[in-house]
């Protein structure tokens, strides 16, 4: 009978006595002692090294129990994190939504000193980029939009290139300004 024993079933049983459920660790004891009496195997023999990889057998089954909960516990905390940034970005879009009077008179009132501002303000530093020097120097352009647009001069003065998000941004900020 003793070839019916099936050491990694018995690891699978061991491995379930962590369980937080008092239940689940009564259970897997209970078919982990069935296991073995089915198989006329005693304790001792089931983690000796001498049959079958005995204890190192055991060990390494409890290594890669031990990996895959800290694997586990790792996507649950990433996955955690992720549904809290999400709902931050929700609630900060909400309020913006709460708020569209509130923000389109603060806007034209930005957009309005800015406009002035634009009209005594000196020439602004080239960035070497076409298309961010021509937004820069355009008074069309609303405060919130040259936010956006000094953003990217910013970074493209650093860094000399430009992401598929902020051209997309600077192309939009174009056609805005020419319409």
């Amino acid at each position: 009978m003793e070839s019916q024993f099936d050491r990694d079933r018995l690891v699978k049983l061991l491995a379930r006595l962590d369980s937080d459920s008092d239940a689940e660790v009564l259970a897997a004891a209970k078919l982990a002692v069935r296991h073995l009496r089915e198989n006329e195997i005693g304790w001792d023999e089931a983690v000796s090294t001498h049959a079958r990889g005995g204890l190192k057998s055991w060990f390494d089954g409890w290594a890669g129990f031990i990996a895959e909960t800290r694997r586990r516990i790792s996507a649950e905390r990433a996955a955690e994190q992720w549904q809290s940034i999400a709902r931050r970005f929700e609630e900060e879009l909400a309020a913006q939504k709460a708020q569209p009077v509130q923000a389109t008179a603060t806007a034209k009132a930005t957009t309005r000193k800015a406009a002035a501002n634009d009209a005594a303000a000196p020439s602004v530093e080239r960035t070497g980029n076409e298309l961010i020097d021509r937004l820069l120097a355009s008074p069309r352009l609303d405060a919130i939009s040259r936010a956006r647009v000094e953003a990217i001069a910013s970074w493209f003065r650093r860094t000399h290139e430009l992401t598929g998000a902020e051209i997309a941004d600077l192309e939009q900020f174009s056609r805005s300004v020419a319409a």
